[in-house]
């Protein structure tokens, strides 16, 4: 991973962020961070398990 002209290399990644961005991230503010923490791993465990 991370070679120069190996795009197809971080697209996993790139997806996983985008989903964990518009599923989580931006759908509320947490007060602290081990809310937002909770809320990673509960989507994380729901979406991939």
């Amino acid at each position: 991973m991370g070679k120069v002209g190996a795009c197809g290399d971080n697209a996993a990644m790139e997806s996983f962020f985008a989903l964990l961005q518009r599923n989580v991230l931006d759908r509320q503010r947490w007060d602290t961070r081990e809310q937002l923490r909770i809320a990673i791993v509960t989507w994380i465990e729901r979406t991939y398990h």
